[in-house]
């Protein structure tokens, strides 16, 4: 995660989702109030025959969004990558969804496919609400250093600020704009401590 004070939002300034839960239109309430409790709850269990139902009486990707989330956060990387391709799958023009699957995959240490989902979500403009999500950038920057991409890593780092910090899991430390120029020019892949 970006902890640079206001870069984020410094980069998408006026730029608002849609509405509702990962800017879809009209997330129902009780996928909404969903939400809300996941993020407050540690009873992940509790959850999963809920969010079960939602997923079946919805069939929205909001709600395998969450379903993905709920599976991260019970350790079931696996599970969540298949419910958050699951949201990809019933609303692909929602670029919300291609930037969690990207990081996720990012912080679960898989690089290569961080890459290739990222880079559908920057290649493609016209993804509702693009300009919000295409600051996960980052990420695909990181994600090519490690695996020695050079080609991807040069064309990215001309967005980074050059104050940019990054502390996030698999990377154990802390990422500067100077550390990235450096890997890229020496072609150094970064060390990566999973």
């Amino acid at each position: 995660m970006i902890v640079q004070k206001g870069w984020f939002l410094k980069n998408v300034e006026g730029t608002k989702l849609s509405t509702n839960l990962y800017g879809e239109n009209d997330t129902p309430d009780e996928i909404y109030s969903f939400h809300k409790r996941l993020k407050v709850t540690k009873e992940y269990s509790a959850l999963l025959d809920e969010i079960n139902e939602l997923c079946s009486k919805y069939n929205r990707a909001e709600c395998y969004a969450l379903k993905g989330t709920l599976c991260k956060k019970m350790s079931q990387a696996e599970d969540a990558y298949l419910n958050y391709n699951k949201a990809i799958f019933c609303n692909s023009d929602n670029a919300a969804y291609y930037s969690i699957l990207g990081r996720e995959y990012f912080r679960g240490g898989k690089f290569y496919e961080s890459i290739e989902i990222l880079s559908y979500l920057i290649e493609h403009k016209n993804l509702r609400n693009y300009e919000y999500y295409v600051s996960y950038r980052e990420f695909r920057l990181i994600a090519a250093c490690c695996v020695g991409n050079w080609e991807i890593a040069k064309g990215d780092i001309q967005y980074l600020p050059t104050d940019f910090v990054i502390y996030t899991k698999p990377i154990n430390g802390i990422i500067t704009k100077e550390i990235l120029l450096e890997a890229i020019e020496d072609k150094n892949i970064l060390e990566i401590k999973t």
